[in-house]
């Protein structure tokens, strides 16, 4: 995966499982993203309870060199500030069997 490969800490957590409706129901009510229509679908990538964005958000940010950024690893001109070491990607997915 991308972000094992920049060594970039992340939580990765099916919503699928038992157990996790509070993740799928956090991700419902953060997810929103002007480009999507309709309840939000994994994977949706957080820090803390800042949205990052959705898959294709991350894709677009892989594609135009613009990762660090869309994680906040370096400040762009529209992001606050860096990602604190303290910090990790939430990364929230469903198992599609």
């Amino acid at each position: 995966m991308v972000l094992d490969g920049l060594g970039v800490p992340f939580k990765a957590i099916d919503i699928t499982l038992r157990g996790n409706e509070q993740h799928r129901d956090f991700m419902r009510e953060k997810a929103l993203n002007e480009r999507c229509e309709g309840v939000p679908l994994p994977p949706q990538f957080f820090i803390d309870d800042e949205y990052l964005g959705n898959y294709m958000d991350f894709e677009e940010a892989v594609e135009e060199n613009q990762l660090p950024e869309f994680l906040r690893l370096i400040p762009s001109s529209a992001v606050s500030s860096p990602m604190n070491t303290q910090n990790f990607v939430l990364l929230i997915f469903e198992i599609l069997m």
